[in-house]
């Protein structure tokens, strides 16, 4: 499918925004959302209220494992838990990572409406001009790591995932960028078709839009800057005030100096 012919959500949701007390949130509901009652946001994500057999905060819950935490979660099959996002921020086990990562933006149910997506993208002929730029970008991500140099699996994995999700959507293809997000899929999935799905993902998933950052115009990268400044100027005013002096006496955009 194509970027134009995917339902966009009437609103965006920022996850950038997180913080405790004070917080700027510029969450604006989605249709994608449930109209269930109890719904509310945590953390910049919608957060469902619903039963749940184990409950986050029991006892018998915080007694357990990270791991075994994570996959309890996910055998009640509920990604909207509420305290989900708090668990996700004290870092989900590398063993299950992939896992986790798969479950939490849905991995399965996507390919099983795209089953052949992937093979069929790889059988699609693609600018040979776009392959040049994927080759390169990748020699250029994570520098000081050798898993990306030619010969070596991640490499290889890296490079049939970005040709696949480039010849994928015809409009989106490849931008300049995609190669990190891509690349530390790569070091923890096994196969490139799981490093295509969870890039696709990303990118397309309702509450997440990554493709907004690649997009022409970059819009979530400006909203991205937007918090940034404003975060920047209520909780560290005075790095503030000398990145606008340092911008003024350059003559550059505050907004060169995010990232």
């Amino acid at each position: 499918k194509s970027a134009e012919a995917r339902p966009r959500p009437k609103g965006v949701l920022l996850p950038y925004a997180w913080g405790r007390g004070e917080n700027i949130r510029l969450h604006i509901a989605s249709k994608y959302h449930s109209n269930e009652s109890n719904t509310r946001i945590m953390h910049g994500f919608a957060v469902h209220q619903r039963s749940c057999g184990i409950g986050l905060g029991s006892a018998s819950f915080n007694d357990r494992g990270p791991e075994e935490k994570w996959i309890s979660l996910m055998r009640t099959g509920n990604r909207n838990q509420q305290g989900i996002s708090d668990l996700a921020k004290e870092g989900i086990p590398e063993k299950i990572r992939p896992r986790i990562w798969s479950w939490l933006l849905n991995l399965d149910d996507a390919k099983a409406q795209e089953p052949t997506a992937f093979e069929d993208s790889l059988k699609k002929s693609l600018d040979e001009k776009i392959k040049y730029v994927i080759d390169t970008d990748i020699l250029r991500t994570f520098p000081g790591d050798g898993r990306f140099r030619k010969g070596h699996k991640i490499h290889e994995r890296l490079r049939e995932a970005l040709y696949a999700f480039a010849a994928y959507d015809s409009i989106f293809q490849y931008t300049q960028g995609m190669n990190y997000v891509a690349g530390l899929l790569a070091m923890h999935m096994d196969t490139a078709e799981e490093v295509f799905w969870m890039l696709n993902r990303l990118c397309f998933h309702p509450l997440l839009r990554l493709e907004r950052l690649f997009r022409t115009g970059f819009p979530l990268l400006r909203e991205v800057e937007y918090v940034f400044r404003h975060l920047l100027k209520r909780h560290l005013h005075t790095v503030h005030v000398e990145f606008q002096e340092i911008s003024r006496t350059l003559k550059l955009p505050p907004s060169g100096f995010v990232g």
